[in-house]
């Protein structure tokens, strides 16, 4: 795999087979300058998405992630020597620009070099410094699609079950928010379950909840006016439903509220794009034709709750007959 520009990767240290991560809690999605940049198992957290954007060619590179409205790039602390993120609006060419040099016994491996200190991206223990350069496995990274090894594997993931590639942008939950491999739990994909977020939500914002430590919630995916957010893999189990065995067989949908009680109305948009993705997950997973409270669902045939709320109750038979027109039925 050549990596592309502004494709989002994580990168993997050989030495230690951990990962490039900020250091920290970003619960709310922001990051400040000069926070640490470490090395941490596997998260599937937004603080381990990387991309490679293009900076004059040769090989030269800013490596940056994105969270709230900033865009950081691994950046060289001049007191220490230590790796940190910095704004791009704000970061110095000389602590920012890469040269990514391959590996030559390695695929997809890098030496990742400041072109203008020529000081070596380096693993100490679980630190990350710019030190000089030495060869050793400490210094070779490994740029990996997220969520697969070095080997190219799809770790431990059900493979046979994709995701929608209407997707506007992927914020992975907090590890512990929901449970991984649908498979490995006995279920199968039967339904498709209909949420209200009981708020005017961005699909980021929705994010930042199923992201918090001990939230103990989350959905595979949300949707505010043409934005779709995944947060779980629809292998994997969101906890949506507050009824395991439904969990186990639904994809789940939270949709945002264009305004609040007591009808929690959904805008046109939205109601649209919803509509949208539901013909998309009834497709790709073989449901057939939708039918309202079979293998079309909403929170309340499974909990004590008003959701998906008075105005979206009242429209899921136009869903289902709107998403069956797209899927032919």
């Amino acid at each position: 795999m050549a990596y592309e520009f502004n494709h989002y990767y994580e990168l993997q240290n050989v030495a230690t087979g951990k990962y490039v991560n900020v250091l920290g809690n970003h619960e709310d999605g922001t990051v400040k300058n000069g926070e640490t940049v470490n090395l941490f198992n596997r998260t599937n957290n937004p603080d381990q998405r990387w991309a490679l954007e293009n900076y004059g060619g040769n090989g030269n590179v800013r490596i940056v992630l994105q969270r709230g409205e900033g865009w950081y790039a691994l950046n060289y602390n001049t007191r220490n020597a230590n790796c940190i993120v910095w704004h791009l609006n704000t970061a110095d060419d000389i602590d920012t620009v890469i040269a990514a040099v391959q590996v030559e016994s390695l695929t997809d491996t890098y030496y990742l070099k400041l072109r203008d200190r020529d000081t070596y991206l380096t693993a100490d223990g679980t630190a990350l410094k710019w030190a000089a350069y030495t060869g050793e496995k400490e210094q070779m990274f490994t740029i990996l699609e997220p969520g697969t090894s070095s080997d190219g594997s799809d770790s431990g993931a059900d493979s046979d079950t994709p995701d929608s590639k209407l997707v506007t942008k992927f914020i992975p939950a907090y590890k512990d928010n929901y449970t991984k491999s649908r498979k490995a739990q006995g279920g199968t994909i039967s339904e498709i379950t209909i949420h209200h977020c009981a708020s005017i939500l961005t699909i980021e914002a929705l994010g930042a909840l199923w992201q918090r430590e001990g939230r103990k919630g989350s959905s595979h995916y949300g949707i505010s006016e043409t934005n779709i957010g995944q947060y779980v893999h629809e292998r994997d189990v969101a906890w949506t439903n507050g009824n395991w065995e439904a969990n186990c067989r639904a994809v789940t949908i939270e949709t945002s509220n264009s305004g609040g009680a007591p009808e929690w109305p959904v805008s046109d948009t939205t109601f649209q794009t919803l509509v949208t993705l539901v013909a998309d997950i009834a497709r790709r997973n073989d449901l057939g034709k939708l039918v309202k409270g079979k293998n079309l669902t909403w929170h309340s045939m499974y909990a004590t709750t008003a959701c998906p709320g008075p105005y979206l109750s009242g429209k899921l038979q136009e869903l289902v007959d709107k998403a069956n027109t797209i899927n032919g039925f």
